[in-house]
């Protein structure tokens, strides 16, 4: 009103700051995402696995498409024989937060396809969720166990697949049970 009657252009100032998460989100949009950073902090998230001889230790984390982690999970987390991508997912539809339209999962070790246990795969779970958009592993599942065809099948369904290059030795070695917590 003022700006009208003495004919001020100089612009309003917004001193509530109740538009400052646009700026922020834009600046968020605009930022490269680090995937070797993430696929470090689901390693973090591995070595808190306890080892089994039977299983890998793995770390899954879920992200928004920006990056913000929405989740995080690791393989026996849970009770019961649990995977680092089921607890993630898990936790985050057991929480109070509202499920993206579009999320990422990163996670250290390529998810299953198949479950000696009988118990449904993580593939399943990412395609039913609706919501993932693309996976990032640290490294693909070595024939430890089984043999795997999670890449093939999450491509086969539209969703985007990448390996983050630079930690599949440590990746590999976490899943083996080297440097994380051992099971008495």
């Amino acid at each position: 009103m003022l700006m009208r009657l003495f004919n001020d252009e100089s612009g309003v100032k917004d001193s509530t700051n109740k538009n400052s998460h646009l700026a922020r989100d834009a600046a968020l949009a605009n930022t490269p995402i680090d995937h070797k950073s993430l696929m470090a902090h689901a390693l973090a998230i591995a070595r808190k696995s306890i080892y089994i001889p039977s299983a890998f230790c793995v770390g899954a984390i879920i992200t928004t498409s920006s990056g913000a982690i929405l989740s995080t999970g690791y393989s026996r987390e849970q009770p019961g024989n649990t995977h680092a991508e089921q607890v993630a997912i898990s936790k985050l539809l057991s929480s109070s937060s509202p499920v993206p339209g579009e999320a990422v999962i990163y996670t250290t070790m390529e998810p299953c396809n198949i479950r000696l246990s009988g118990n449904k795969s993580c593939v399943d779970r990412i395609l039913e969720c609706g919501w993932v958009k693309k996976v990032y592993v640290g490294v693909m599942e070595p024939a430890d166990f089984v043999e795997n065809g999670g890449k093939a099948r999450l491509e086969a369904a539209g969703i985007g697949y990448q390996l983050v290059e630079g930690l599949e030795e440590e990746c590999l070695g976490v899943a083996r049970g080297e440097g994380g917590e051992e099971k008495e």
